[in-house]
């Protein structure tokens, strides 16, 4: 909230909570509508079922004999044991449908493949920790295509040395940091830390040596 309020951001995301909580609203009246219409058909018949038993039995009376009686009795009976599982599924109707939208989320988000993946490198630094020591050569990087970010970037980083990278929003600063990372792979080019090409460093390794902070809201205007 605080992020919120110092950007002056109320407003518009106060109407991204309207048009997710008219979603949600409009979803719940759908859930019930189902329900209101599902519901009464089971229970309607079922009456029916019954009536037609005790039409049948009326007419038949005359002829009925006193053990049969007992038959129809019994008969409306499991009638009725038998749509009892109808009328549970029909209350649950709602938490069913919900467990299914929340099962298909949990389902998504499992199946999701958010990190690239990247060769396993088997060797390590001879000292335990890196130096610090950066040189990008020619380092070519798109996400989609030939759509490149970065292309043909050639910058050398002496260990202890502090540097900034400054540029617009989407010029590639935060993929330079995500390279460096190995969480995507360069098309082009090379990536060395110490002299040693980062593609043969094992990920866990390499990140072990690198610490990032960042913090950036982006805010969509309406």
């Amino acid at each position: 909230m605080s992020v919120v309020q110092a950007f002056a951001a109320e407003r518009n995301e106060f109407n991204k909570f309207k048009a997710i909580n008219k979603q949600h609203r409009n979803a719940n009246i759908n859930a019930i509508f189902a329900y209101s219409v599902f519901f009464p058909v089971i229970e309607i018949v079922l009456a029916l079922s019954i009536g037609l038993i005790v039409w049948f039995t009326a007419r038949e009376a005359l002829g009925l004999q006193q053990s049969q009686q007992g038959v129809v009795v019994a008969f409306i009976l499991c009638l009725n044991l038998l749509f009892r599982p109808l009328r549970m599924i029909a209350d649950k109707f709602n938490v069913v449908q919900m467990g299914l939208i929340a099962s298909d989320r949990v389902f998504t988000v499992l199946d999701n493949d958010d990190e690239e993946k990247v060769p396993e490198g088997g060797y390590l630094l001879p000292e335990s920790r890196v130096k610090g020591q950066i040189d990008f050569k020619d380092v070519s990087f798109a996400y989609v295509d030939e759509q490149w970010v970065l292309k043909a970037v050639n910058f050398d980083i002496k260990p202890g040395q502090t540097i900034a990278i400054v540029g617009h929003t989407g010029s590639g600063k935060t993929t330079i940091i995500s390279l460096i990372n190995r969480f995507y792979n360069i098309q082009k080019g090379t990536i060395e830390i110490d002299g040693m090409d980062i593609k043969k460093l094992p990920p866990d390794y390499l990140r072990e040596n690198i610490g990032v902070l960042q913090d950036v809201f982006l805010f969509q205007a309406l």
